[in-house]
């Protein structure tokens, strides 16, 4: 007779792998400490908070962007004005 394994929800396995990034994270911090390197550890835990705010993702698509729709973007912040198509 088999046996069922117990069924595993997407939550627990989400909250796994962020229990698991958060280990690794700690290990690189802890190895560059031990390596005497601050500079790094401060590096890495601005990259860390830019890709959580979502800053990385909004660099990465504004560098995707063609010179003109960076163009029409920044007349749009320039005051009341809405794109019509």
């Amino acid at each position: 007779m088999h046996r069922r394994r117990p069924t595993v929800t997407e939550e627990e396995v989400l909250h796994r792998l962020e229990a698991e990034s958060r280990q690794q994270t700690e290990r690189a911090r802890a190895m560059l400490q031990e390596e005497g390197r601050p500079d790094l550890v401060e590096d890495l835990d601005r990259r860390l908070r830019e890709s959580r705010l979502g800053i990385t993702g909004a660099r990465a698509t504004w560098d995707a962007l063609t010179e003109p729709q960076r163009r029409v973007l920044l007349v749009l912040l320039e005051g009341n004005r809405r794109l019509v198509r």
